[in-house]
């Protein structure tokens, strides 16, 4: 993937940007990178490093270091993107971004993105689902004017790691999924030890579909409520319908460092694209715990024109237990809340190797906060009875019992 760029270095205006998740793997690429580049008349300057060649053709570099890393990147207008290790970008539409910043004025510059990934990882999912689900290796595809291809290899098409013996023998003494991802390079999606919703969900994989909103109910939403700063928490939002015995998950966002407006003013936009009116908006029942815009929470929410609810105290045991009673019921909107549905089957209990049992709280983790939106989803739902747009849903099979 290296030599990809040298086929455009003579063009003045190329530019490529190399991409690692983490500063210090990108750091040991370029290492490699700058001998190489440089015979052919690339130098290195600055930090992160970049490679100027005497066309005038540039390569950049960059690592990804949290949603801010991801809008940074739009700004390049790269013709080329090398991206390592993509499956350590935990959502598709984190990797959207990136893509975003492809493009070329130069008709002699075809923009392309090379991608290296292994078959495990935070982002192995979308990876799979976007690049080789019902797909032939090595055969192009077509997906909305951009062509595809995909080519798979394992250890035993290594030639470097093949010296390496010892390694290879540890692999080939692994058993199970372990063994089919790192020896064999196959993408296999069993539940994790400890999974806290994907066993509920595997039964109702079939509920994953297409259908459209219907814009005679009311779209509610449902919230994970982070922090305004860079580092902060994301914020996530679940939208979804109660129509008669059915909850239709009919959208799912999550993002970080920003403040309430810029979320409320995602929520109008999404309103006057897809022709809706809202209902109720669900929030974490001790939302006004820290400052997101300065001052109360819920009075700040008001001036902005919504008027949220507080979901009731729940522990997070009771919470997850009520979520997962209401999976049967749940309907989930195919292209619009893939993030949520592999958040959800991620998510986990942490095993403890010291003293050999599961945490009693899940892994905070990137997936924990689609997975806490989706548990007050759970806490918040009541016996309602439909009474015309701004109806709720009556549940009367007895084995959910809403709050």
């Amino acid at each position: 993937m290296m030599a990809a760029p040298l086929y455009y270095i003579h063009e003045p205006d190329f530019v490529c940007v190399i991409i690692r998740k983490n500063s210090i793997d990108l750091k040991s690429f370029l290492d490699e990178a700058t001998p190489f580049y440089e015979q052919f008349g690339g130098k290195a300057f600055g930090k992160p490093r970049e490679f100027r060649f005497p066309s005038g053709a540039k390569i950049y570099s960059s690592h990804l270091d949290g949603e801010k890393g991801f809008e940074k990147i739009r700004g390049f207008n790269a013709s080329m993107i090398l991206l390592e290790e993509a499956s350590q970008i935990e959502a598709e539409h984190l990797y959207l971004k990136v893509l975003s910043s492809l493009r070329s004025t130069n008709t002699n510059i075809t923009p392309q993105i090379f991608i290296t990934t292994n078959t495990d990882g935070p982002g192995a999912k979308w990876i799979y689902r976007r690049f080789v689900e019902n797909q032939k290796q090595g055969v192009e595809f077509n997906v909305k004017g951009s062509t595809r291809i995909s080519h798979f290899s394992n250890i035993y098409d290594n030639p470097f790691l093949m010296k390496d013996k010892e390694y290879v023998a540890y692999l080939e003494s692994l058993e199970g999924e372990l063994k089919e991802q790192w020896l064999n390079g196959k993408f296999v999606f069993g539940a994790k030890e400890g999974a806290v919703f994907a066993n509920q969900l595997k039964p109702y994989e079939h509920n994953v579909k297409e259908f459209e909103i219907d814009i005679n109910y009311p779209v509610n939403t449902v919230w994970d409520i982070g922090g305004s700063g860079q580092n902060g928490d994301d914020t996530t939002i679940i939208f979804y319908q109660n129509i008669h015995e059915v909850t239709y998950i009919v959208h799912s966002y999550s993002n970080n460092g920003e403040t309430l407006h810029y979320y409320i003013n995602y929520l109008n936009t999404w309103k006057s694209a897809n022709y809706i009116q809202y209902g109720d908006h669900w929030m974490p029942h001790d939302m006004n715990t820290g400052e997101f815009v300065g001052g109360n929470r819920v009075i700040a929410m008001r001036k902005l024109g919504y008027y949220p609810k507080l979901t009731p105290k729940l522990s997070i045991a009771e919470g997850i237990q009520k979520a997962r009673m209401m999976i049967p019921y749940l309907r989930f909107r195919k292209g619009h809340t893939e993030d949520l549905v592999e958040a959800l089957q991620s998510y986990h209990y942490k095993f403890d190797d010291v003293k050999g049992v599961l945490s009693t709280k899940p892994e905070h983790d990137r997936s924990s906060h689609y997975a806490d939106a989706f548990r007050y989803m759970g806490v918040s739902f009541r016996q309602r009875q439909i009474d015309g747009i701004n109806s709720g849903t009556t549940i009367i099979n007895n084995d959910w019992s809403p709050i």
